[in-house]
């Protein structure tokens, strides 16, 4: 850890951070009302975030989604011991939905007009999904997916905010502001309300009244 990385990962941080914030709210949305098509922007800023905050590239020597080392904060692998495997890691046990999110993202970016929002449910296993169709086909999306990967996204993160407290401490810097907006919130936090029975309650308390 060093003060280069740490003015680095504030964006990355706050990009999480709303990312958590538009997936738990999405969650409070209900299938047979308009809530899903009036608040799919939540959505979309998620599937905007994600290759944001997990820097994954297609290899075309291999045909492959493959950790891309000079983007997001891979860049600093080497300082952060665990974030190339944690990176690997996320991709591998989530690459069939990242490679989804990926070319709707890619859509979103580059041809808008080509992601076509058709139609969305929910029930029992699953708090809701959503189906779209591009030029490529249909593309469905289901919320434990969502789920499983952020969880695991929180997880990595939180470990980095555990090296960030650790160096800020040491230098006496714990009370810096800057520093404290990092810390102030545990991203491994957001997950207890992803596994409590209330996250759909927590998610309608964030939808406006």
């Amino acid at each position: 850890m060093n003060d280069k990385i740490i003015s680095a990962v504030d964006g990355y941080f706050e990009t999480l951070y709303d990312l958590n914030r538009n997936l738990i709210t999405f969650c409070g949305t209900h299938a047979f009302k308009d809530d899903r098509w009036k608040y799919h922007r939540h959505i979309q800023e998620i599937i905007c975030a994600i290759p944001q905050i997990v820097p994954y590239v297609h290899q075309k020597s291999s045909d492959k989604y493959v950790i891309s080392e000079k983007d997001g904060l891979s860049e600093f692998s080497d300082e952060i011991c665990f974030l190339r495997e944690g990176y690997n890691t996320i991709l591998k046990d989530h690459t069939d939905f990242l490679v989804r999110i990926k070319e709707l993202r890619n859509k979103y970016e580059h041809q808008m007009h080509c992601v076509e929002f058709r139609s969305t449910g929910g029930g029992t296993n699953q708090l809701f999904y959503l189906v779209y169709r591009t030029p490529k086909g249909t593309t469905t999306l289901y919320s434990n997916e969502f789920i499983d990967l952020v969880k695991d996204i929180n997880v990595l993160f939180s470990e980095i905010q555990k090296e960030i407290h650790e160096y800020v401490y040491i230098r006496a810097q714990q009370y810096d502001p800057y520093c404290q907006r990092l810390l102030r919130y545990d991203f491994s936090d957001f997950n207890k309300i992803y596994d409590s029975s209330i996250l759909r309650i927590v998610g309608k308390a964030f939808l406006p009244f």
